[in-house]
């Protein structure tokens, strides 16, 4: 069953075209993840499938609630952790995640608690986030992220700069959230997690998605297949 469905999204800056007519679908407890050359627009599709960002034509939805026409629920079932998340550096991150509760209007004993145990930052939530280290900055935007309870959550490079510790936690903690039939969607250049870590990729390039690829183990040249295809529609 489909959990999120991009149809015909178009985004253009003045006369560039970012996002031409594209479309996909992400199926409950699915990782997908989403390949293609810098500029092809993997970071503008995820700022507007998490609302950030307004398009020119098209729709989306998850489950069936509509961007559009639903934008409230829509937004409260999606999670979304930007490569460089924007943080304020000067609370702690029970301060910062209380902050973000009250904007979405959330009062929930024990939930703020309950995040920062989920991505093992409970001993450091009195810390000024400003003394944090990139990986765990990345593990505090989660947390807020989390804080919703999404459906989908969507992460922008997510392992970049972590050590293989954190990388280890973040690809466990996804693989557990999907189970319970939610869906994830990446963004990744390590082509290597791209085939070892999702279950589907879909290629992007000048806007559109050129191909999808499923049973991503069986391929024996996957590295190669994918640099193909991005050539082929560069």
């Amino acid at each position: 069953m489909n959990l999120l469905t991009v149809n015909q999204i178009d985004k253009s800056y003045e006369e560039y075209r970012v996002l031409d007519g594209m479309s996909l679908s992400i199926q409950e407890g699915e990782i997908y993840g989403l390949l293609g050359p810098n500029g092809a627009g993997k970071s503008t599709l995820l700022k507007i499938i998490s609302g950030l960002l307004s398009f020119d034509r098209g729709d989306i939805k998850i489950g069936a609630f509509s961007l559009l026409d639903q934008p409230l629920e829509y937004k409260k079932l999606i999670g979304y952790v930007p490569d460089h998340p924007f943080l304020y550096n000067y609370l702690t991150a029970r301060e910062y995640l209380d902050f973000i509760s009250g904007l979405w209007g959330i009062n929930e004993k024990g939930l703020i608690e309950g995040v920062l145990s989920t991505v093992r930052l409970a001993e450091r939530g009195d810390t000024l986030i400003t003394t944090y280290s990139h990986g765990m900055k990345q593990k505090l935007s989660l947390a807020a992220a989390l804080l919703t309870k999404p459906r989908i959550l969507i992460l922008d490079e997510p392992l970049t700069g972590f050590d293989p510790p954190s990388a280890k936690f973040m690809k466990d903690f996804l693989r557990e959230y999907v189970k319970a039939r939610n869906s994830v969607l990446v963004t990744t250049h390590i082509l290597e997690v791209a085939q070892h870590f999702c279950d589907r990729v879909g290629i992007i390039g000048e806007g559109k998605l050129v191909q999808e690829l499923d049973q991503l183990g069986a391929f024996d040249s996957f590295e190669d297949l994918v640099i193909s295809v991005m050539e082929e529609s560069a």
